[in-house]
């Protein structure tokens, strides 16, 4: 590790704190360096620093093929183009290459690297980083962290494949629908087309009662679905219904699992106080507290449900925007879960059940039937707006 200060240009940068609390995670002070993106001021250091203490890339020249999928995009003229590192053996334009983890094969039509934009070679060596492109059309079939090799190496017993290959899995779930019926088919097509180049992004049809046709999508998180929403509508015009987000719950048993997350709250000492008190409210369990020169580290166990309800948000608020989180889903555990239903005229709305805790079941309600309310009232007053009627509270009813 090389520790890097950035932004020294800032007027109210606080070198003399950081260079503290990097002394007291164990960095020798004379090890720091200081640079400024901006005006370029330690940057050459930074660089031969780098060239100096990081190892060139390990590997084995004349051994099998192992390459690692790092991204992977698709282009309409060349299909799939898979970012790889060659961590062993060789490749070359015109051979053809097998993806160990489904089986499928290619030759391939192209090989590059980099410039930063693609720039075709003869091939790529042990060690390089560069790109690959074949036949192959759909971009499911090229996943992040599988090993490419030449077809005749899975024959081998003695083959291994790189580690760390994992199918992405969707964490969060949103009913998405159009808001006309019109323009269902323009959403997916939209949403086919999104999937080619985001293999983490899935979809299956919905239908409500309510809302009509849609899609029941599914994201790796709320970053994630904002990203994709805002491609919607920036990309291909679409105006969309979202529901409330739902994270993955699974059934044993007859009882309800969901899943937990283990969290890092880094904040300033004066804020630990605030922070206990909403990752508590927040059902979290402390597992550890460490304070430094200047901060201090909180570790949660938490349900992973907590984080699209606001965490993140209520963290900054109470720390005045100094707090920052980290987290990773750990496990399954089991949750006291009810499904709760609102209903119009005793008929239940379908877009606003959802499962809730037990203990919080009758403040959500409230809440939500509340929050509809004041929506109906809004919409009531631009309605009678629209038809040049004042707005009056005796046309309001619950």
């Amino acid at each position: 590790m090389i520790p890097v200060l950035n932004k020294i240009d800032l007027a109210n940068a606080q070198t003399d704190v950081v260079v503290k609390e990097l002394v007291n995670l164990g960095f020798a002070k004379e090890e720091i360096l200081f640079i400024s993106a901006k005006t370029g001021e330690g940057v050459k250091q930074l660089l031969e620093t780098i060239v100096k203490k990081i190892p060139s890339p390990q590997g084995d020249s004349d051994a099998p093929l192992r390459a690692l999928i790092f991204d992977a995009v698709y282009d309409e003229y060349r299909g799939v183009i898979a970012y790889v590192r060659i961590v062993d053996g060789q490749v070359k334009k015109g051979e053809q290459i097998q993806f160990y983890q489904n089986g499928i094969k290619t030759s391939l039509v192209e090989v590059g690297i980099f410039t930063p934009f693609l720039k075709e070679t003869e091939g790529l060596q042990t060690g390089e980083i560069g790109y690959l492109a074949g036949g192959i059309k759909d971009i499911r079939q090229c996943r992040v962290g599988d090993t490419i090799t030449t077809g005749e190496q899975l024959i081998a017993k003695d083959f291994e494949p790189l580690s760390g290959y994992k199918t992405p899995l969707p964490m969060v779930f949103f009913g998405m629908y159009p808001r006309t019926s019109d323009d269902y088919p323009e959403l997916k097509e939209a949403l086919g087309k999104l999937t080619l180049n985001d293999t983490s992004l899935t979809y299956t049809d919905e239908y409500s009662a309510y809302l009509g046709s849609g899609f029941r999508v599914g994201f790796l998180g709320l970053l994630h679905a904002d990203i994709v929403k805002e491609r919607l509508k920036q990309e291909f015009g679409l105006e969309l219904l979202l529901t409330m987000p739902q994270v993955q719950y699974e059934e044993r048993e007859g009882e309800m699992f969901e899943p937990y997350m283990l969290l890092s709250v880094y904040v300033p000492s004066e804020y630990v106080g605030n922070v206990m008190s909403v990752c508590q409210k927040k059902k979290g369990s402390l597992l550890d507290m460490q304070y430094h020169e200047a901060f201090a580290v909180l570790s949660y166990e938490m349900p992973y449900s907590m984080f699209i309800r606001g965490l993140a948000g209520e963290i900054k608020s109470v720390t005045a925007g100094y707090g920052s989180i980290d987290y990773e889903l750990s496990d399954y555990k089991k949750a006291d879960l009810v499904q709760l239903d609102i209903m119009i005229n005793s008929n239940p709305i379908d877009v606003l059940s959802e499962l809730v805790y037990k203990d919080e079941a009758s403040y959500i309600a409230r809440q939500k039937v509340h929050h509809q309310r004041v929506t109906f009232q809004d919409e009531y007053r631009k309605f009678l707006k629209s038809y040049g009627i004042d707005y009056d509270e005796r046309y309001v009813w619950d």
